[in-house]
């Protein structure tokens, strides 16, 4: 909905803290288009203190809120919450949502928000905020490159790392910058694409340079000198690092592109990573070594890849690094587990399964097309853990070719597993399995998880506690003994809903990608829970839509109909007293 016809002058006057406004015509500065904003300098006092502001009104107004800088930014130090261009964040813009009606009111707050955020932070001189956001406010200076990835680890001593120059000028630019500054001690697997895309770039050597304090960055719409970066190393590295530093600067050949990443503490314990990147037409000494003034100074924009960043950032959890898990079948519901466990943030995984990848499986695998092969069919297990290794920089995935029977369900100097998946569909290698894994006597949790057709639902258990009541078993004891049909189903008994598609061969269970997602994820949250020992024995579901089921013929069974729309979990219900693995069944 764009903005009605609304006199800004009048509504900005009209603010009681604001003295004078000016429509500033055809105003391109700092980013504006003037054919889709309007540019006003409005001239506020708020708390004893005169602002200066910059206020452009986007036509697009109120969807899109006004753009507030301060004009006379020059005349300002770097305040928390403003940017270089002394652009005000007076709004997280995460889940805003705004009056559309009463625009005269959104433009007023949005002013008086500016206001109260200026004076909070230029009156706040211990500039947490400031140091606590410094990549926002470093990614704001402006660069002619695109951002560069930072595949950096925190180090208390200086160390060189990679640059990897875009020496193809594939990003168009005429001159220098790095595609990635890459860190021997970056601790990820080896197959993660994007290292692998850079291997036969040119290189260069990277200064890496730890401080002990905070740096205060260039005040707005002004930058450092190659002087300047040697008087904060000065003023923020220890003493004997910053001297070992400058040795090795003056040992290095002359050279026209180097850079140097920086890191210094934040108020969190945490630490900034940010860049300078040098150049000049000639060759000379390291700029560390001379302060020449014919080096030009850039900001590197870095995309930070630190593993806590990135499962943080990820919503992963750091805490699960450190597991290994077992998935065993790495079907169309196991290799979604896999594949949520990695980006869960488990560290290791064990993947286990005989076949092979085939182009039917494409349209409800987590695989695709990327990994069907002409000449001779690939393993799903290779397949799926470098796809894994490939995608996710953290985890780490091997495949074995063997069966469920192969992978015993209890911890040793061996396995060591701190969770086992089985997602075969071979029920009946399933409850041996659950039978040995209750034999155990130092036990890993295994979560067991299957499909049923048509859409109809999926389930889970998990055994956390092979000794306790509840296990696999469960499900086909009756009072009057073992029946081969789970009453857990959702479909009735006696009936065969498996399709054959060109004949025996082609026989599957019709079910889509999605309803193996959602068992997956189903699965994989028992998984974690699991890990975090934050559980015992239990069966989970979620039921779907019968309809399809139906249309094909088939009934749903009396568990489906007593169970309410949606997921339910339960720790009695599935238990059967006299079950022959868990219960007092002989």
């Amino acid at each position: 909905m764009a903005s009605r016809n609304l006199d800004f002058d009048k509504l900005l006057t009209d603010v009681p803290v604001v003295s004078s406004v000016s429509r500033l015509a055809g105003f391109k500065e700092r980013g504006i288009d003037p054919e889709k904003w309007t540019t006003f300098l409005v001239i506020a006092t708020y708390e004893r203190g005169v602002w200066r502001l910059l206020v452009s009104i986007p036509k697009s107004f109120p969807y899109n809120l006004p753009r507030i800088y301060i004009e006379n930014a020059k005349d300002y130090p770097a305040i928390g919450h403003i940017n270089w261009q002394g652009g005000v964040c007076y709004k997280d813009h995460q889940g805003l949502v705004v009056n559309y009606r009463d625009q005269e009111g959104v433009l007023c707050g949005c002013l008086m928000e500016a206001l109260r955020t200026l004076h909070h932070h230029y009156n706040d001189i211990t500039r947490n905020d400031l140091f606590m956001e410094y990549e926002d406010y470093w990614e704001s200076l402006p660069s002619e490159f695109w951002t560069t990835m930072a595949l950096v680890e925190h180090s208390d001593n200086w160390k060189i790392l990679t640059g990897y120059l875009d020496h193809q000028k594939e990003r168009k630019t005429k001159k220098p910058t790095f595609l990635a500054i890459y860190d021997q001690e970056w601790e990820a697997n080896e197959f993660y694409w994007p290292l692998e895309k850079l291997r036969k770039r040119k290189q260069s050597k990277v200064l890496y340079l730890p401080l002990v304090s905070p740096v205060t960055p260039p005040s707005p719409l002004s930058f450092w000198t190659c002087k300047d970066i040697g008087d904060l190393i000065d003023a923020h590295a220890d003493l004997e690092i910053a001297e070992g530093a400058r040795v090795w600067a003056e040992k290095q050949k002359w050279d026209n592109t180097t850079g140097i990443i920086f890191s210094h503490p934040k108020p969190s314990g945490e630490r900034a990573l940010w860049g300078v990147l040098f150049s000049r037409g000639d060759k000379a000494k390291h700029p560390l070594a001379s302060t020449d003034i014919r080096w030009k100074i850039k900001p590197i924009h870095l995309q930070n890849h630190t593993e806590r960043y990135l499962l943080h950032r990820g919503g992963a959890d750091v805490l699960l690094r450190n597991k290994k898990v077992a998935v065993i079948g790495c079907g169309s519901v196991g290799g979604n587990i896999a594949n949520n466990l990695a980006k869960s943030g488990v560290g290791e995984l064990h993947l286990y399964d005989y076949d092979f990848f085939y182009p039917e499986n494409i349209y409800r695998h987590v695989l695709g097309g990327l990994h069907i092969e002409p000449i001779i069919p690939r393993s799903k297990v290779h397949s799926l853990s470098s796809d894994i290794m490939i995608n996710h920089p953290f985890a780490k995935a091997v495949g074995y070719g063997k069966r469920l029977l192969d992978v015993v369900p209890c911890k040793d100097e061996k396995s060591g597993y701190d969770a086992i998946v089985v997602a075969t569909g071979d029920f009946t290698g399933e409850l041996i399995y659950n039978q040995i894994h209750h034999n155990c006597d130092n036990a890993t949790p295994v979560i067991y998880a299957w499909q049923d057709g048509f859409g109809i639902g999926g389930h889970c258990m998990r055994v956390t506690d092979p000794k306790g009541p509840g296990c696999l078993e469960c499900l086909y004891t009756r009072s009057s003994g073992f029946k081969p049909h789970p009453k857990t189903s959702f479909i009735a008994q006696g009936q065969t809903i498996s399709k054959h598609i060109g004949g025996c061969g082609g026989v599957m269970t019709p079910y889509s990608y999605l309803d193996a997602s959602q068992t997956a994820i189903l699965a994989t949250r028992a998984t974690i829970e699991a890990l975090k020992g934050e559980c015992g024995n239990e069966f989970r579901s979620w039921k779907g839509s019968p309809n399809e089921l139906k249309m094909n013929g088939y009934n749903v069974s009396a568990w489906y109909e007593k169970l309410d729309q949606g997921e339910s979990q339960d720790r009695e219900k599935y238990v059967a007293p006299n079950c022959k693995v868990c219960g007092t069944g002989d």
